[in-house]
């Protein structure tokens, strides 16, 4: 973290944890197997590292799944960064992680005139809770999986997909 900044949220998964500060910058510390921290690295470390954002993105939130990691930005913006191997970074490739990164893809535009208000991360899916009090979640919908009940998932040979569950809350 920069001095003279205030740490305002941390995530914490298996093997690495991220911490946010009321500047926008991202840092985390941990193992960096599948370059889940984000520094444009597979070096683990025991002392913070600043996640290497593109200029002008600041971060509100992040959450950790297993070796990958999740920021919600002020813009709005979803990007994920480390191992890919399910699919779960959501950025419309089959590369088997990333060191950097990158904002999910929504192919399908269901997110079209949406603004993402909260993210969460799960084993290897991300949910994202739109400013409507819509919940999408990013899967990988080769295999069968069902979120917390609200929604089942087939095979269907897609990669991964970005879907609308269901309104969770009135508007």
């Amino acid at each position: 973290m920069l001095k003279n900044t205030k740490t305002i949220q941390i995530a914490t998964g298996y093997f690495h944890s991220v911490l946010v500060s009321d500047s926008g910058i991202a840092s985390a510390f941990g193992s960096n197997i599948f370059g889940e921290l984000g520094d444009g690295t597979e070096t683990s470390s025991n002392s913070l590292v600043t996640v290497s954002f593109p200029l002008a993105v600041a971060v509100t939130f992040a959450d950790v799944g297993s070796s990958f990691s999740v920021f919600l930005t002020k813009q709005g913006a979803v990007y994920t960064v480390g191992k890919n191997d399910l699919l779960q970074l959501g950025d419309n490739t089959t590369v088997k992680f990333r060191n950097t990164p990158v904002p999910i893809v929504d192919a399908n535009n269901v997110l079209a005139s949406k603004t993402v208000d909260k993210i969460a991360a799960g084993y290897a899916h991300t949910l994202l809770l739109s400013s409507d009090a819509k919940l999408f979640a990013y899967v990988n919908t080769d295999k069968t999986l069902t979120i917390q009940g609200l929604v089942s998932m087939r095979k269907d040979n897609s990669a991964t997909t970005l879907i609308q569950i269901r309104t969770i809350l009135s508007p």
